[in-house]
């Protein structure tokens, strides 16, 4: 069963057929929003967002109730993960929080904005 979106479909690959190779970004006036984002950009900021969520698991006061023990005394012991826990958010999220901005000031709230 065709339907109508499917017709418009076969109609934009038989178009794209005739005149080369079809460019996904095309109708987007050259604009990639993936542009800058590879692979090893996110790994890198996943293993530095592993290594400070150590920490900041470490002075945790339901982790360390679980295991009836208490967590080592530091002067800024309460500041830690809060520090911590920013850094990862920001660092770690900077693209999805740029991509919701963007959605936002376009006002065609997406993925990231959620």
């Amino acid at each position: 069963m065709h339907d109508a979106a499917h017709d418009a479909h076969a109609r934009h690959a038989a178009r794209e057929g005739a005149h080369g190779a079809h460019d996904a970004h095309a109708g987007h006036g050259g604009h990639d929003r993936h542009a800058g984002h590879s692979l090893e950009m996110f790994r890198n900021r996943f293993w530095v967002c592993l290594a400070l969520t150590i920490p900041v698991l470490a002075y945790a006061e339901g982790l360390w109730a679980l295991v009836g023990l208490e967590a080592p005394d530091l002067p800024a012991k309460a500041l830690a993960p809060f520090a911590l826990a920013t850094v990862i958010f920001f660092y770690g999220g900077a693209v999805f929080l740029r991509s919701a901005a963007g959605e936002l000031r376009a006002r065609l709230p997406g993925m990231m904005t959620l």
